[in-house]
């Protein structure tokens, strides 16, 4: 998918789409919905998990103090902004986990796009006091409130070290190596589960030569350069998703790529025959 080609719909429009509930708090419902826009790359009707491209004018406030009921991630494209539960400018590079019930809020400062990734139906929750930022409302057992992927995550991947890529994925395995370099950035990751989100920046000639498949589900936005898989052609701005077992053909990229990418399992990828691609064989 092209997001770029992708129109952008109202704030208003996409809560009517896919949000279980949404308290914007007190504040005039056409300043606040004309403040931002979404492209919608992926959206489950069945359990509501939907990833956006999402884009903010500067002076956007979320006014009242709140939360999600679904696990929240946040990567920054380009703008500024700044999430007071983490007490961090967040600029282009930046990214963030929140688990069900966090209380934050947010404030945009220089016109900005993100991706967002939800897990389950969209929802905000608000009117709590300032004091209630950096706990959850749903327990103040620390362990559940800090969700399976550890303490509320921000990450500064300008700033984070690139991991060469079989070593940064070691937890799973891999039937065939790649042709060429690689590297990871890990910005959350679930450790009994191996759910996680990355950054992954292929090489020059890098290349899957046979066709695949990984245990996981995958998704991936591409942030810079370009990559073939299969017959799919795949530059800045374009969006792909592959189920569990679904294979796809080789994996190229000429010139390198730069992807942010979620996996929902460890990343097990097998190979599999020239005749199956398309086929989903798990």
């Amino acid at each position: 998918m092209n997001s770029n080609t992708l129109e952008w719909r109202s704030g208003a429009a996409y809560h009517e789409l896919s949000s279980e509930e949404f308290d914007p708090g007190e504040v005039e419902d056409d300043t606040y919905y004309d403040a931002f826009a979404v492209k919608v790359l992926a959206f489950d009707e069945e359990t509501g998990t939907q990833t956006k491209r999402e884009r903010y004018k500067a002076g956007f406030v979320q006014h009242n103090y709140g939360y999600h009921r679904c696990n929240e991630e946040v990567y920054t494209l380009s703008g500024r902004f700044r999430y007071p539960d983490s007490a961090e400018l967040f600029t282009e590079g930046c990214y963030v986990y929140r688990p069900p019930g966090w209380i934050h809020n947010g404030e945009v400062i220089e016109d900005a796009e993100v991706i967002v990734r939800h897990d389950a139906l969209f929802s905000m929750v608000t009117g709590y006091e300032k004091e209630a930022l950096r706990t959850n409302a749903f327990t103040n057992n620390l362990d559940e409130a800090v969700g399976p992927r550890g303490f509320v995550v921000h990450r500064n991947a300008n700033f984070a070290a690139w991991t060469p890529g079989i070593q940064a994925m070691e937890e799973g395995s891999w039937e065939e190596n790649p042709e060429g370099d690689f590297w990871v950035k890990k910005l959350s990751r679930n450790v009994i589960t191996g759910e996680q989100t990355l950054l992954i920046k292929l090489g020059p000639n890098f290349r899957i030569s046979e066709p695949g498949f990984a245990l996981s589900g995958e998704e991936a936005y591409i942030i810079a350069g370009e990559l073939t898989i299969g017959e799919d052609n795949f530059e800045n701005g374009f969006f792909y998703s592959r189920p569990a077992g679904y294979v796809r053909g080789p994996i190229e990229s000429k010139n390198g790529c730069l992807l942010y990418a979620s996996f929902d399992g460890r990343i097990d990828y097998r190979v599999a025959g020239h005749n199956e691609i398309g086929k989903k064989l798990v």
